[in-house]
């Protein structure tokens, strides 16, 4: 498959930091599909607030979002990088989500309010496969989670400051692959 690679970030990530893929174009566990290139992205840049769970309340938010970035095969955009700093509190909740990223990688999943969905046209089933029930095309992006079982599986944390590892991460309809650096 093609192979897509991060670039190095401009500058190093701070010990709190990490980075996640937010959204893919993938099929997702419910059968469907939210479109990169169809988020809204205004309200999560302003608000920025990074929650375990999609349990939005102060206690369960453990961190910010840095950067937001798109991910691109081509001409396509294929998926959401966004830096994360992790918040220090006196709560463990985020010293927990650094711990549990350091470890291995950590799923992540977006909380948004569908604008725009449907069944899919037939070049999004010839693209996505006969089992989608559903293309989200146009999205408001609220958050994003920390959480063990993301809906769109490859969502997850690629890189972190503290363990200088290399995560891969791929795409697996497609077979596209990511490598953090």
């Amino acid at each position: 498959g093609s192979v897509a690679v991060f670039p190095k970030n401009e500058t190093p990530l701070g010990e709190r930091e990490v980075v996640v893929i937010a959204n893919t174009d993938d099929v997702d566990l419910d059968n469907e599909v939210v479109l990169p290139r169809g988020a809204d992205l205004t309200y999560f840049k302003q608000n920025g607030s990074i929650f375990l769970d999609h349990m939005t309340d102060a206690a369960n938010h453990v961190g910010n979002m840095r950067k937001v970035t798109k991910v691109m095969e081509g001409d396509r955009h294929r998926a959401w990088k966004v830096q994360i700093g992790l918040l220090k509190l006196k709560h463990p909740a985020p010293d927990d989500v650094l711990a549990k990223v350091a470890d291995s990688a950590l799923g992540v999943s977006i909380g948004f309010e569908p604008l725009e969905y449907g069944p899919p046209t037939d070049e999004e089933t010839a693209l996505y496969g006969a089992g989608v029930r559903n293309v989200i095309r146009k999205w408001k992006w609220l958050e994003l989670s920390f959480t063990a079982l993301p809906c769109n599986v490859p969502c997850r944390s690629v890189q972190h400051a503290g363990g200088g590892k290399r995560r891969v991460f791929v795409f697996p309809k497609s077979g596209i692959t990511v490598v953090g650096k």
